[in-house]
Formats: structure tokens, sequence, C-alpha cells
């Protein structure tokens, strides 16, 4: 095991993170409350100029997931300070690799925008094989970040602990979405490689239908996101085993962190984002990321995001752009280590 690869979750993907909130919260983008109704109606006229059909924002997962959630809860707020429609499309398939690669393909002229999560992005491109150049693609802003893997079982199920995992004297199955381009396939190879837990992933085209698999008792686990480990742990249908952040989530009560049980080294939060068509023109960009730091200060979009385990957390264009191309360039070093799990 490598410790480059530790450092894409413990340095890489989670202290970029981080260290890009403060910089994206306070983005002179933002409107102050004296000249916010102005902005709002300059802001409008612009965006009706530059996308008279409205914005897209491609979802290259099914609906229900974290990715999917995320979408759905920032597009009326952005349509409301962009004052255009704002509608998201699923596009699924090849792990999110659908949707990127159509992402990829589309003019600079194009309204459509990308939501996607690290290091799933890069994964996809490094060893999904996805036809794409994550770092051609238009970074637009991030929102999100919190995000993580959690591992989850069928209620009543033998599996309810970390030390249950290390116990376990046969081969664990886990769905995921998507083998090498998730970041709970990821989470399933820190298991396999640093934990040397006989964990076999198990790849669904989305991850409710992976979980679905383990409340039906196909596989034994399932790795998925903090939102759907969140909705089917607080609905009496799944247990949690556990999840990679560095912390513990208050809305998954008893469920172990791996930072907790002493293998920090192994947490990591996913920060999600858009991204747009290769040379997406700057005023385009521009204006959506001015939108989108003032759509982030709706108290609203954080209660609702915190109600479903999302954690408003915005980084600036040049913020996601760094951390979209640091993660690239982990994920391409360590490939020889990741490329070993299958």
């Amino acid at each position: 095991m490598k410790n480059s690869i530790i450092k894409l979750v413990s340095t890489g993907v989670l202290a970029l993170g981080l260290a890009g909130c403060g910089s994206a919260a306070s983005s002179s983008n933002a409107p102050s409350s004296n000249n916010a109704t102005t902005t709002t109606l300059s802001m409008s006229a612009s965006a009706k100029k530059l996308f008279p059909d409205g914005l897209t924002i491609l979802v290259g997962f099914g609906t229900g997931g974290a990715v999917d959630t995320g979408a759905r809860l920032i597009a009326p707020v952005l349509s409301k300070e962009l004052g255009v429609n704002v509608v998201v499309q699923n596009m699924v398939g090849g792990g999110g690799n659908t949707a990127a690669q159509y992402e990829y393909n589309q003019p600079s002229t194009s309204s459509d925008l990308l939501m996607s999560f690290l290091p799933a992005l890069a994964l996809g491109q490094v060893l999904g094989n996805g036809k794409y150049e994550l770092d051609k693609l238009t970074p637009v802003y991030g929102i999100y970040g919190n995000n993580t893997a959690v591992i989850i079982a069928k209620k009543g199920s033998k599996y309810k602990d970390f030390a249950s995992l290390k116990n376990a004297t046969s081969t664990i199955t886990a769905a995921t979405a998507g083998v090498k381009t998730s970041a709970t396939w990821m989470a399933l190879a820190f298991l396999s490689g640093v934990n040397h837990i006989n964990v076999k992933p198990v790849p669904f085209k989305g991850g409710s239908a992976g979980s679905d698999a383990a409340l039906g008792g196909s596989v034994d686990l399932s790795a998925t996101t903090i939102v759907e480990a969140t909705r089917l742990i607080q609905s009496g249908k799944a247990q949690g085993v556990l999840e990679f952040a560095p912390h513990t989530y208050p809305q998954l009560p008893g469920v172990e962190s791996i930072a907790t049980v002493g293998q920090a080294d192994e947490a990591f939060t996913s920060p999600m984002g858009l991204t747009g068509p290769p040379q997406m023109p700057s005023a385009k960009v521009d204006l959506i990321a001015k939108a989108l730091a003032a759509a982030v200060q709706d108290p609203s979009l954080t209660s609702k995001a915190t109600n479903v385990g999302l954690e408003v957390s915005p980084l600036s264009t040049s913020d996601w752009s760094q951390t979209l191309n640091q993660t690239l360039t982990t994920i391409k070093k360590d490939q020889s280590f990741l490329e070993t799990y299958k």
C-alpha cells in the first residue's frame, strides 16, 4: 500500500475542500444586501441573453442519490438567481462516465453543465476508461462538501461494525455504483488493500439498485453515499456498518467512522460541483459562478441539504479548478495501486 494514495483522501480531496470554503463563501461575487435587487435584475438580463433556453444540469447517476439530490436542491435556487429555467437531466451509465463523456463532447456554446463529485470524476477517466479529459472540462463552481462513502447492510445483518468486517471468515460481497469509477468503490478498495478485509465489489448501474440488492440479501453490503445511507437507515430498512468521513454524523447515530476505529488516513469527503464543456466562455462561467455564490447563501438550501446529509461548502471557480486538477494528478500517480483491486 503506497502512502500517496492515502494522501489523496487525507490531504488531497478533503483538505482542498476545506481550504476552499472560506474564499468562496466570502467571494466578492456574492451581492450585498444593499445592491441585491439591482444585481439580480442585471444578472437576469445577462442570463436571458447568454442562456435564452435556460440551463440543464446533467447527472450521471440515478434519481435519489447524492449527486441527483444535490442537483435538484440547487437547480431552483440557481434558477431564481439567474431568472432563467434550470432543469436536471439524469444520464445514467458507466458509473457516471456517460454523462461526463457527453459533456466533454459538447460545444463551448452548450448550456449543459455537469454535476459530479470527486474523486469519482477523476477515477472515471483514469481507471474507468472514460473518454473525456477532466482537465479540459471548464470548472464552474463547487457547491457541496461532507459527502462520503457509507457501508450499509440490511437490518439484522451480522455485519454491523468494523470489527465484524475484520472478523469475517469468508468473502464479503458489496454493491457499488460502478467499479473503478466511484468514491464508494474506492472505500471498498481501502477495506481490501489497507485493512486486508476480503470484500469483493459487485457493480450496479446506480447506488439505489445496489442498496436494494443488499436489502434483499443478494449481496452482503452496499457501499453508497451518505444521502442514500441516511434515508435507508432512518427508515429502518438498513443498518449502518461504517462510514469514511473523518468524523461521525449526527444523522447516523451509532455508525462508526473509519477514523474512530484507528484508520484516520483512510477518511475522506467528496466535494461536489459543476463543470461546463471545454472552453466554455468566461462570461458564462462568471455569471453562473456569481449566481451560485448568491444561491449558496440561501438558508433554505442549507437547511434542506443538511436534512439529507449534504453540507453546503462552496468553492470558487479557481478553488474548484485546483481541487479538480490536484485530485486528477493524485489518481494518476496511484493508478497502479488502484488497478489491483477488482
